[in-house]
């Protein structure tokens, strides 16, 4: 089974490739992947051919998301 995790750095992305670390997993998080490049997301997912996307990514400075609602949003 195949897995994308996106915001895989972070707390709870880093849980769940622990436990799931016997599966095949996709792991996104920037700078490598900006998720807020739709076509280029889509491509690398549909490439892997996941059995599942788990999204955790996040926009986490809640102050800026107020200033920049657009790319909050986004994320």
């Amino acid at each position: 089974m195949g897995v994308v995790i996106t915001g895989s750095a972070g707390q709870l992305g880093t849980a769940l490739q622990t436990t799931l670390s016997h599966r095949d997993l996709l792991l996104m998080d920037v700078p490598e992947h900006d998720i807020t490049d739709y076509q280029r997301t889509l491509r690398t997912i549909v490439d892997f051919r996941p059995d599942l996307v788990v999204h955790t990514a996040a926009f986490t400075n809640v102050d800026r998301c107020e200033v920049e609602p657009e790319s909050a949003y986004r994320v």
